[in-house]
């Protein structure tokens, strides 16, 4: 059996995940109408929509420990938050503010795979093989919408670069 002090440190992992997961959600909401391209907008929703599931999904493991979600402010997505809200407000055109939602999101995107993994396996290793699997199974759907993201981003840089010999 694990120790105490790493089994409290997995719940506190869990709050800060499950907070996380609310401010992206939060913010994929507050920040889709700044999306000039439908592309983007689409790529901003479904950040949303996963970040809402993964929430949910991460509430259910706090459950399993018999602990209820608390008011955890997670400061790391806070300050990606922060630093996206910032290109956003520096962005001086509809193709750098894409790019800046983008990229925000992206760096969202980047710490979510990164700590799912670490939380899975830190599961895994405390004996809960299925919430370990689960965040495994988490991280893996942030790949594939980073891999959208990607995408996104290489055709909204393309069309912007594109438009420099029409407006030089």
């Amino acid at each position: 059996m694990a120790n105490e002090p790493i089994i409290q440190w997995h719940i506190a992992g869990l709050h800060a995940l499950r907070s996380a997961s609310e401010q992206g959600q939060e913010s994929a909401e507050t920040l889709v109408d700044k999306a000039t391209l439908t592309e983007v907008r689409e790529i901003v929703t479904a950040f949303g929509q996963l970040a809402a599931r993964h929430e949910a999904k991460i509430a259910g493991f706090l459950n399993e420990f018999g602990v209820q979600p608390n008011d955890f402010e997670d400061q790391i997505m806070k300050g990606v938050g922060k630093g996206r809200s910032e290109m956003i407000a520096a962005a001086p055109d509809d193709v750098t503010r894409d790019l800046s939602l983008i990229g925000g999101n992206q760096s969202g995107i980047d710490y979510y795979r990164g700590a799912f993994r670490g939380q899975g396996s830190l599961a895994k290793k405390l004996g809960h093989g299925e919430q370990g699997a689960s965040f495994m199974a988490m991280a893996e759907a942030w790949d594939a919408l980073g891999e959208r993201y990607t995408a996104v981003g290489e055709t909204v840089r393309a069309q912007g670069a594109a438009s420099v010999g029409e407006t030089v």
